[in-house]
C-alpha cells in the first residue's frame, strides 16, 4: 500500500471524514443490530428515487470530486472511487438510483414473511459512473429536512449493483441488506407473472464467506451470478439459518 501524500491526506480529512464510507465499513464489521425507526416504510412503498435525492447526489459528488481536481491530486490505489486518473475523475456522473432496505431479524425469526420483514430505511443510493463503468456508490438521506450526500464508497459493490439494475431495467430494484446474515441482495420487484425475487451480490458474499468455517450454508455456495434469482420463501429460510448460526457462534 502506498503512503498517502500530504496534500491528499489533508483533502481526505477535510472532505471525507464527515462522510460515512458505508459499504466497506459494513462489510468488515460484525453484524449490527437492526434499528427500527418511525421513518421505516414497508418494502412495497418505495419506487424510483425522488428528483431532490438525485440532485443532492450530483451536488455532493461533484463538490467532492472538484476538490481533488482543482488541487491536482492524483487518485491512488486506495482512492474511494475506482478511478485511476484525474481525467476519469472529471468524467464521473450519477447513474441509476435505488432504495436501501434492511431486514428486521426479529420479524423474520418470528416466522413472518420476508417481504413483511424488509423495510426501507429512508436512504437512496446512486451508482457513480465513469464513462460506461460503475466506480462507486453515493449514499443520500434527509438531514434536517433536506437530502444530502452522507456516504461515498462501495467500489466492488457498485459493479454488482449496476449489473443487476441493468439486467432488470424499469423494475425499481432495491438493495436489501441483512446485517445479521452479513449479505446483500438486489430485490427485483414482482411483475404480473412473478413474485419479487432476489439476486445475491458477489461483493458482499465473498467478503463474508472467508471465515474459518466458510459459513457452509447453501446460501454461501449458491451461484453469485445476478441471473440466479432466489424466491422469497427460499431466501427467508436461508437467512433464518444464517442468523441462527451466527447467534450460536456468538454464544460459544
Amino acid at each position: 500500500m502506498r503512503p498517502v501524500q500530504k496534500k491528499q491526506w489533508d483533502l481526505l480529512m477535510k472532505h471525507l471524514l464527515p462522510i460515512t464510507l458505508f459499504v466497506s465499513v459494513a462489510a468488515a464489521c460484525a453484524p449490527l443490530a437492526y434499528a427500527a425507526s418511525s421513518g421505516n416504510q414497508p418494502a412495497s412503498s418505495t419506487s424510483s428515487p425522488p428528483a431532490a435525492a438525485r440532485a443532492a447526489a450530483e451536488v455532493g459528488l461533484y463538490t467532492w470530486a472538484n476538490n481533488f481536481i482543482k488541487d491536482n491530486v492524483q487518485p491512488d490505489d486506495d482512492f474511494v472511487l475506482d478511478v485511476q486518473t484525474l481525467q476519469e475523475l472529471e468524467s464521473v456522473r450519477i447513474g441509476r438510483g435505488f432504495a436501501m432496505k434492511l431486514v428486521d431479524p426479529d420479524q423474520l425469526m418470528a416466522g413472518g414473511r420476508l417481504s413483511e420483514a424488509i423495510h426501507a430505511n429512508g436512504e437512496w443510493r446512486f451508482v457513480v459512473m465513469a464513462g460506461e463503468s460503475p466506480v462507486g456508490l453515493v449514499n443520500v438521506r434527509r438531514v434536517a429536512g433536506k437530502y444530502k450526500m452522507v456516504g461515498l464508497g462501495g467500489k466492488g459493490l457498485a459493479k454488482d449493483v449496476e449489473a443487476a439494475l441493468a439486467a432488470y431495467p424499469g423494475r425499481d430494484a432495491s438493495l436489501v441488506r441483512s446485517y445479521q446474515a452479513r449479505t446483500d441482495y438486489m430485490e427485483i420487484p414482482a411483475n404480473s407473472a412473478t413474485q419479487a425475487r432476489y439476486a445475491p451480490l458477489k461483493a458482499a458474499r465473498v467478503s463474508h464467506a472467508s471465515g474459518p468455517d466458510a459459513r457452509g450454508f447453501a446460501m454461501r455456495n449458491r451461484s453469485l451470478e445476478t441471473s440466479s434469482l432466489i424466491g422469497e420463501d427460499a431466501l427467508a429460510t436461508e437467512l433464518r439459518d444464517a442468523i441462527s448460526h451466527d447467534a450460536r457462534t456468538e454464544e460459544r
